[in-house]
């Protein structure tokens, strides 16, 4: 059968509630503020909003304007490029937002107004001591439906500054930052395998390790 969404998103931003770290589907039943159950079915958490953002009609963007612009960034204030590092930020984070006016269900106009209010917000204001962690968080902001490319420039730049989760039981700092490599691989190209191994420093008995970085 085709199921048809009929309840209107409720987007109020001061209504929504995020799923607490570190609990499953059993457990969160204990959390103290457990927010109830939708005609139990799920969880009155926050979710996705179907008609807009994760709709099967939506964009998916690649290769963004934002990204780049956030990327030139990172390059001006590591003396790569010639750029002035502010002006890069902040058009870096305006192409973010301005994108979302391309889902659809009208959700995502955001006008300029609200765009240099996010800018001169205290935690996103440009200051030049915290520009990496500045520009890589709001490139990770950037990325919320592209998961992958928002993983990989996590891995590589070390922002944002994301909490643990304790399920995860990880060792070094509790997040995975590799793939490992298939089965197929190491029965197949065995000497290259673990050529490709050793040089990221993962013991030859570890053959499940995620936590050894790329970058």
């Amino acid at each position: 059968p085709n199921y048809v969404l009929t309840t209107v998103p409720d987007v109020t931003l001061s209504k929504q509630i995020g799923y607490p770290l570190g609990y499953d589907h059993n457990t969160v039943l204990t959390h103290p503020n457990f927010p109830g159950k939708n005609d139990n079915i799920g969880f009155k958490y926050s979710q996705p909003n179907y008609s807009s953002v994760f709709s099967v009609l939506g964009p998916r963007f690649f290769i963004t304007a934002s990204q780049t612009k956030f990327l030139l960034a990172e390059a001006a204030y590591r003396g790569w490029i010639t750029g002035d590092v502010e002006t890069l930020y902040n058009e870096g984070i305006a192409a973010s937002m301005e994108q979302y006016a391309n889902y659809p269900g009208g959700y995502g106009e955001i006008s300029e107004d609200e765009i240099e209010d996010y800018i001169a917000g205290a935690n996103v204001a440009y200051d030049a001591s915290k520009a990496l962690e500045l520009i890589n968080t709001e490139y990770w902001v950037s990325n919320l439906n592209n998961p992958l490319e928002g993983w990989a420039n996590f891995r590589r730049s070390g922002f944002p500054r994301l909490a643990v989760n304790p399920m995860n039981q990880l060792s070094g700092d509790g997040f995975i930052h590799r793939v490992p490599y298939p089965t197929q691989e190491s029965g197949s190209n065995p000497d290259n395998y673990a050529a490709a191994r050793a040089a990221m420093g993962i013991l030859p008995d570890n053959s499940n390790d995620t936590t050894t970085r790329v970058f």
